[in-house]
């Protein structure tokens, strides 16, 4: 891997997520499970039933494959918006080919596709999507944006990446992710996927402007490998959730407060079973009364 320009969400970025191209399997962690595109389709199910899901009219932010094919098998008519083209060239033709008549697909960036929606969505659904909005500000403005999208009765379903309350960040440094590994008590994905947010929290991350710098994450692991500190197969785990641009990473209370301060009520679903489940939960979110 080599220091060049970043390459945010490029074609190569998003072939790096994928596990198996011809079965169009992605790793998981970086992309919902079965396990979490489940709990998608319920708390979806709890709101719009299934005898109306083919009336009903879904926005997903990102080209997030799981999602998209979770919101089309239950009949509704989704809108996919993404703001890289190059995700949109990966992902577009992952749908079932009987399915594809009911997406249309976007271009555009999130805070300026409002113009482009055509009546109510009754639902909306992101996978990751917030941690690439890198200001308090443009949270406020996205989740602001999304309420003039939606009725009363709509949910807004998101899987964030945050800070839990009483998270362990030492805990969940390099050195004790990579033993944890070594000793078998922790999945390729646990590992992978910990040490892509937490490992080099120390050096990589601004608690002032919540801002996690990836490349100073990506160079430091590259680093280890020459230094044999880490083994390729290590290495490989962690690359697979290669990313070189800014995550903002919210503390919880920070998260929550913002989703109240745009009118938001909300529930968070944290599964079990995986050591992401507890950084990663689902919001389910609706307009307060």
């Amino acid at each position: 891997m080599e220091n060049t320009e970043p390459r945010n969400w490029d074609i190569e970025t998003c072939k790096t997520r994928i596990a198996d191209p011809d079965a169009m399997i992605r790793f998981e962690a970086g992309s919902p499970n079965p396990e979490e595109v489940d709990c998608y389709r319920k708390l979806l199910l709890k709101r719009i039933p299934l005898q109306t899901s083919k009336r009903s009219r879904v926005l997903i932010l990102g080209m997030t494959p799981e999602l998209r094919r979770m919101a089309l098998e239950i009949g509704a008519k989704i809108t996919s918006v993404d703001r890289s083209a190059d995700a949109i060239a990966v992902y577009s033709d992952w749908i079932q080919a009987e399915y594809r008549s009911n997406e249309q697909i976007i271009c555009s960036e999130w805070l300026q596709f409002e113009h482009l929606m055509n009546g109510y969505s009754d639902a909306i659904l992101g996978d990751g999507v917030f941690p690439n909005v890198l200001s308090i500000n443009e949270h406020h403005e996205l989740l602001t944006s999304l309420k003039h999208i939606i009725h009363h009765e709509s949910i807004l379903i998101f899987r964030q990446v945050i800070i839990p309350y009483y998270f362990d960040l030492e805990e969940n440094s390099a050195p004790h992710l990579l033993n944890r590994f070594r000793a078998g008590s922790l999945s390729e994905a646990e590992f992978g996927f910990g040490m892509r947010f937490w490992g080099c929290f120390d050096e990589a991350y601004d608690p002032e402007s919540f801002l996690l710098n990836n490349r100073i994450i990506y160079d430091r692991y590259l680093k280890w490998l020459k230094q044999e500190r880490l083994s390729q197969a290590e290495f490989d785990c962690i690359y697979r959730y290669y990313f070189d641009g800014m995550n903002m990473i919210l503390p919880q209370k920070a998260w929550e407060e913002i989703l109240r301060n745009t009118g938001f009520s909300f529930e968070c679903h944290t599964l079990k079973g995986n050591s992401w489940y507890e950084y990663y939960p689902i919001y389910s979110c609706q307009t307060s009364k």
